[in-house]
């Protein structure tokens, strides 16, 4: 099934940061191919300070997974963590 990833910022941030959007986090994603069809999202969770960007600290990975999980429920998409990455798993594509 397709998929859509939308919204993906950017690596540097001069803005200000807004609390509650949480602007300076940001991901990093990695989408395999297989034979043709995506077969793996993952995502590196980022920090976006001035100018620089950096991994993500684990307060902040964690709220990025939280956050991830409550934007991707509707869908139906299931949001997981493992060694410090995010992975989505649509619906349909789980055995």
């Amino acid at each position: 099934a397709p998929g859509v990833l939308f919204d993906l910022g950017d690596f540097l941030d001069d803005y200000a940061v807004d609390p509650a959007l949480r602007n300076d986090l940001g991901l990093l994603w990695l989408v395999e191919l297989e034979r043709g069809e995506v077969g793996r999202v993952r995502a590196a969770p980022l920090a976006l300070d001035y100018c620089f960007t950096r991994a993500a600290s684990r307060p902040e990975a964690d709220w990025i997974l939280r956050h991830m999980r409550t934007l991707c429920a509707p869908f139906g998409t299931e949001v997981n963590s493992q060694d410090g990455m995010i992975e989505l798993r649509a619906a349909a594509s789980r055995s």
